[in-house]
């Protein structure tokens, strides 16, 4: 007859281990175990000190670099995006996914829709000039295209109109 061992050493029913073995469940669950009770040492201790002390200073420090060189961390920003555009389309994508349903919850609430609204009614307001300048360089570089889709709509709404008077017409016969 053949012992076989349940692994449940806190239980065992056996004075001594029968089972020397040691598989990759238990080494992994000894090194949490090793983790979790793990003490830290002096110089652990003098170095967590240390970075809480200076953290103040190094946040500081960066933000003066960012103020600083703004426009060449922008450009190289841009730089990236444009070389791996797939890339970070994907994560874009890959996160919109994951928070969409948050996402369309948020904005459809009435506070999130009044906000929007005085957020976008004020960008207006503070740039009335600026916007009515690019609606008119788009106007004068698109005139042809514009006044076609005008003649199309026009076209369109017309023979709508004479089609609904020929249904009624129709029916009043």
């Amino acid at each position: 007859m053949t012992i076989v061992c349940n692994r449940d050493c806190f239980n065992c029913i056996y004075e001594d281990c029968i089972d020397n073995a040691i598989d990759s469940d238990e080494i992994r669950q000894a090194a949490e175990r090793d983790r979790m009770f793990a003490r830290r040492t002096p110089k652990q201790l003098k170095d967590r000190e240390c970075y809480l002390r200076t953290r103040e200073k190094r946040i500081a420090s960066s933000k003066r670099y960012r103020d600083a060189n703004k426009e060449a961390l922008a450009e190289r920003q841009r730089v990236y995006r444009r070389e791996h555009r797939d890339l970070v389309n994907e994560r874009q994508r890959a996160y919109y996914r994951k928070t969409r349903e948050k996402a369309l919850a948020a904005r459809g609430t009435p506070e999130a829709k009044a906000k929007a609204k005085t957020c976008n009614q004020a960008y207006r307001e503070a740039n009335r000039e600026k916007i009515a300048a690019q609606q008119k360089a788009y106007r004068e570089a698109n005139k042809e295209k514009i006044r076609q889709y005008q003649q199309e709509y026009r076209k369109r709404k017309k023979e709508e109109a004479q089609r609904a008077d020929q249904r009624q017409d129709s029916g009043t016969l």
